[in-house]
């Protein structure tokens, strides 16, 4: 017997690994549980840069929204908190200030209780007559 020739099993599974890491790398985790027109849509997605599609796209749908359920509010609300912290979180990568400033930036933009916090104002205690 040959040993080039005789594969063990972890060598079939290194090999096939391999492969797909290769796949991977190339295309993204994702990319072959897709449809053949969602790959060409994912690879177009692929090329753009930034968050300016992203929030564009929000804004398209916030409209779409406000038309087609105009009295759902809290959909509405959600999408224009989420086109907020996505321009919150571009600007602070395009400050490229330092690591630490934007993983906090990062961290502020989408913690969820940061927009219930803007919306609560000030505290109760600083009304004049309560203790």
């Amino acid at each position: 017997m040959n040993s080039s020739t005789t594969s063990t099993p972890e060598a079939a599974l290194e090999s096939c690994y391999l492969a797909e890491k290769e796949f991977m790398d190339k295309h993204g985790y994702y990319y072959s549980v897709l449809s053949d027109e969602d790959k060409i849509a994912y690879r177009l997605a692929a090329q753009s840069k930034g968050l300016d599609d992203e929030i564009a796209l929000l804004r398209l749908k916030t409209r779409d929204a406000l038309v087609l359920y105009p009295y759902n509010l809290n959909m509405f609300v959600r999408f224009i908190n989420l086109i907020v912290r996505l321009q919150r979180l571009q600007r602070a990568l395009s400050k490229k200030d330092g690591d630490s400033k934007l993983e906090k930036a990062t961290e502020k933009a989408f913690d969820p209780f940061a927009s219930l916090s803007a919306l609560a104002g000030p505290r109760l205690s600083s009304i004049p007559g309560t203790a």
